[in-house]
């Protein structure tokens, strides 16, 4: 380990302790900025607001000591580079990305202006984190879906610790929370989805591999849309299932196809508080929401570097306050838009 010079610190730290007594800017609210789909006359729906790729896009300073080790050593990236999955809590202020290129978790905490990149309490980088569940406090799970492990952390925790699940799951990836503690995740490999309990034990398995009703051929993302409803992104069937928490299929809609309403490579899947459901296509480069009934609503998107543009986009985060977080994986950024439309 690299010890700095005490003379080189002692002209450092005070430097640093000017910039850490400045005052904290205010948290700036997720605005739209007038970018709206469907355009003009139509009614809009969806409304651009922001994109970030590091903590000083959303107004995140570094802290104190980072800062000094920062002139001190020279600063690190702490930009996302493939982030995978997205998630927030109710208000959208602490935001969470799964990135698997950086081998951590990424926390955006604009309360608190603060960013860490969260890995496992071993020190070591996680291997491929794919899949996220936020509490309203902010305590976070994730799936590692290489090392077939599920890891949790406090909403000031600093490392991600191992959650022990009996039986483990099989290459883990899309996550759901109940408001009870239950824990819905995405077995891909064993093309099904497990239900575990509080205490980490198996209370029910959904699926089973197949292409008829309530079964799934790899599974990935997941969403609770009611304390009684899963939706399942159910990948290569190229559908989207409902299923009961019960066990009980509700329904399916989604085909294999190229044109819009269709469904190429379907990912992250979210639902508002209107009951849209909104999912991201990485064949279409586009985010698409349907009604409950699958009849496509809006599609949003198309391959591109610009405002509302995606480079094969994966997951999808909708907060009570209809804000909608989008990873847009090789573009290396989250893009943050706004359901602005009557609820119809």
């Amino acid at each position: 380990m690299r010890f700095l010079n005490h003379k080189y610190l002692s002209l450092v730290v005070p430097a640093a302790l000017v910039v850490a007594c400045a005052a904290q800017e205010p948290v700036r609210p997720f605005e739209s900025t007038g970018r709206v789909w469907p355009s003009s006359p139509e009614q809009a729906r969806v409304a651009y607001v922001t994109e970030f790729s590091n903590p000083a896009d959303l107004g995140i300073r570094p802290s104190f000591w980072n800062r000094v080790m920062g002139i001190a050593a020279g600063p690190t990236s702490q930009d996302m580079i493939r982030p995978m999955a997205v998630a927030a809590t109710p208000d959208g202020q602490i935001i969470f990305v799964a990135d698997p290129d950086a081998r951590c978790v990424h926390r955006f905490d604009r309360i608190r202006s603060r960013y860490d990149c969260l890995v496992a309490d071993s020190g070591e980088a996680l291997a491929s984190p794919i899949g996220l569940a936020v509490t309203p406090d902010g305590k976070v799970h994730v799936t590692d879906s290489a090392l077939d492990l599920v890891f949790v952390a406090g909403p000031r925790d600093e490392v991600l610790q191992r959650l022990e699940l009996t039986p483990p799951p099989d290459q883990p990836t899309g996550l759901a929370l109940s408001a009870s503690g239950d824990l819905f995740i995405s077995s891909t490999a064993s093309h099904s989805v497990r239900r575990y309990d509080p205490a980490g034990r198996l209370v029910r398995e959904y699926g089973g591999r197949g292409d008829g009703p309530g079964q799934l051929n790899y599974p990935t993302y997941l969403w609770l849309a009611s304390p009684r409803e899963l939706l399942v992104t159910d990948t290569m069937n190229f559908r989207i299932q409902r299923f009961g928490v019960d066990g009980g299929v509700l329904g399916a809609f989604g085909e294999a196809g190229d044109v819009t309403g269709s469904l190429a490579r379907p990912k992250g899947i979210a639902m508002d508080r209107h009951g849209h459901i909104y999912v991201m296509d990485g064949g279409h480069h586009a985010m698409q929401l349907f009604d409950r009934q699958g009849q496509l609503l809006l599609a949003v998107g198309e391959q591109g570097q610009g405002v509302g543009q995606f480079w094969l986009p994966s997951g999808v985060f909708v907060t009570a306050e209809d804000l909608i977080f989008v990873a847009d994986a090789y573009n290396g950024r989250v893009q943050v838009f706004r359901y602005v439309g009557d609820g119809a």
